[in-house]
């Protein structure tokens, strides 16, 4: 039901959701889940962990769900990031990794904070945390100010 919304008036072509894992973690892949309606708004979106471009989505008519492996890259924090103008718009996104003695973790984010450049159309990004599984918040380059935390 609840879906990230962005306001590109807002965010001057520099739109981002981002979520603070707290801890590093082995990131083995990421999966982010496209909203349904508006769905070719995500197209050229990049995906970081920490400050590296780990893949950028390419929008394919149908397809809502976008899967990264990330080669147990070391982050905590994952980031999605759209430089179009266009509103970015999320549903779902779903981290997976491994902890300190290996074991295979499901949903890494589940449970914390979240943050977007902006907030539009009643799109806020804590209804994604509670319907959802995603994650917490970094900078992910100078040039972007953290506007405000989401709280749950």
């Amino acid at each position: 039901n609840g879906v990230t919304h962005t306001d590109p008036q807002k965010d001057k072509f520099w739109a981002w959701w981002h979520c603070h894992l707290e801890d590093f973690y082995k990131i083995r892949s990421v999966k982010i889940y496209n909203r349904v309606e508006c769905a070719d708004r995500i197209n050229n979106a990049a995906v970081l962990l920490g400050r590296k471009v780990v893949g950028t989505i390419q929008y394919e008519k149908g397809k809502q769900v976008y899967a990264f492996l990330t080669d147990d890259y070391s982050a905590q924090d994952v980031t999605i990031l759209l430089t179009s103008g266009k509103p970015l718009s999320l549903a779902q996104v779903e981290v997976y990794g491994t902890g300190e003695k290996g074991t295979i973790l499901r949903d890494i984010a589940l449970g914390k904070s979240c943050y977007q450049s902006s907030v539009a159309n009643s799109g806020d990004p804590t209804e994604l945390l509670m319907e959802l599984k995603i994650q917490d918040l970094k900078l992910i380059t100078p040039l972007i100010q953290i506007p405000r935390k989401m709280d749950r």
